[in-house]
């Protein structure tokens, strides 16, 4: 993956958790304290990374090649098989 495209996801990445951190506060702000807030931005965070993380494993997982290329086609069978 190119360096420059590395770039423009972690920047998407990291303004998507700091919008997803803002609107845990703008929801519990004052409603609970600020202790309590903290924490459940720390969580919602948190599992926010877990899920950016999940996305990015999947991407690079398909981006892969899947075999090494060495292999041969095998031409196919009457039977479509």
């Amino acid at each position: 993956m190119p360096k420059k495209e590395i770039f423009f996801y972690a920047l998407g990445a990291l303004g998507a958790l700091y919008i997803l951190g803002y609107s845990v506060h703008m929801l519990l702000g004052g409603l609970v304290s600020p202790r309590t807030e903290k924490l459940a931005i720390a969580a919602v965070v948190g599992a926010g990374v877990v899920a950016v993380a999940l996305m990015a494993w999947d991407v690079a997982k398909r981006r892969r090649p899947s075999g090494s290329g060495t292999e041969k086609a095998r031409p196919r069978g009457e039977d479509g098989s």
